[in-house]
């Protein structure tokens, strides 16, 4: 699997200081697909796919007694050859320093801006900032002035993709997530558009995950019913190294949806064991008590458990959060 789109998440315009870990995340995608593509890249792959999760492997060597770590070097020139495609929500539009200088936005314009507001709101900017009409206007120009922002659009440019703002009647799949039930549910025009959008725009496609530095989405979209599956990821991380990955799966049992984004079976059936467990509790009397009467009832809850946990993944919709590290040595194992 190729991450070939990336959804930046709201998140980073809350703390634009966070959008620096963008372009050590692009690196570090394109990196390890130009590892995977080389001979010594495959058998790294495997290496690390065989490996015990949370432990480091021994770094082996190829027959040319080079190291097999993934420490390779590579040019600009190939690595913007593999760097995803940035797709961002259509609200984000206002704060583009392009549009900012060719129509003169001022700073009040923007704080006036009540979609901008409720976005950075549910996103987690602070609730004293928020009501405090001084705060706010405060952290709007150091938005509108900062030189991060400047420097991601005008960076990627040319690799922007704006998401298109969804329908009244617009629906994911077959057994339909309705835009409209989302507006129900999350109450705010402006993020529920934002969901319904990017949603659709994950939806059928493996290779296009959001990327985000908090917890706002994965808040928004539990609310909504989707339900949560984290994959494994092998290390012990600092905390700024890492960033969080979704994919989005809907229609699909667990099993199914694992499978479309490649992961081994042995894996998937992992992933999806500790997701269920973790779902509907983990029996520690199970720990203690070798009753036969307790293992059966425990298999029993189990296997209802699972079945309403296949359900609830099929009809409500399913996100994977996966860890991934951006140290390049220590590139996530699932893929």
């Amino acid at each position: 699997m190729q991450i070939k789109n990336l959804v930046v998440d709201p998140s980073f315009f809350v703390k634009p200081e966070k959008l620096k870990i963008i372009s050590k995340l692009e690196k570090s995608i394109a990196e390890f697909e130009l590892v995977k593509q080389s001979e010594s890249g495959t058998r790294y792959v495997k290496h690390r796919v065989a490996a015990t999760m949370g432990s480091e492997p021994q770094a082996s060597t190829s027959d040319s007694g080079s190291s097999m770590g993934y420490s390779a070097s590579f040019s600009e020139e190939e690595l913007s050859k593999h760097k995803p495609k940035i797709i961002l929500p259509s609200v984000l539009k206002a704060i583009d320093p392009l549009r900012i200088r060719n129509e003169g936005v001022t700073v009040d314009q923007l704080a006036d801006d009540y979609d901008l507001r409720d976005l950075f709101k549910h996103w987690g900017l602070k609730k004293e900032t928020i009501r405090n009409e001084k705060s706010y206007r405060e952290f709007i120009h150091k938005l509108k002035s900062s030189r991060l922002v400047d420097k991601f659009f005008d960076e990627r440019r040319e690799r922007i993709e704006w998401l298109k703002d969804p329908k009244e009647e617009d629906k994911i799949g077959e057994n339909c997530l309705w835009y409209r039930d989302i507006l129900k549910i999350l109450q705010s025009r402006t993020v529920s558009k934002t969901i319904m959008q990017t949603l659709k725009r994950l939806y059928g496609s493996a290779d296009t995950c959001v990327v985000s530095c908090n917890t706002g989405f994965r808040k928004l979209t539990k609310k909504i019913g989707i339900i949560r599956i984290k994959l494994f990821a092998s290390g012990t991380f600092a905390s700024g190294s890492v960033v969080k990955l979704y994919h989005f799966g809907y229609g699909l049992e667990p099993v199914e949806f694992l499978q479309t984004l490649g992961l081994a079976p042995d894996l998937i059936a992992m992933v999806v064991d500790v997701a269920l467990i973790t779902s509907i509790g983990f029996p520690v009397l199970g720990l203690v008590s070798q009753s036969a009467r307790f293992a059966s009832t425990w298999r029993d809850s189990k296997t209802k458990a699972k079945e309403e946990f296949n359900r609830r993944v099929k009809y409500d919709g399913g996100i994977t959060e996966l860890s991934w590290n951006l140290k390049s040595r220590h590139t996530p194992q699932f893929l």
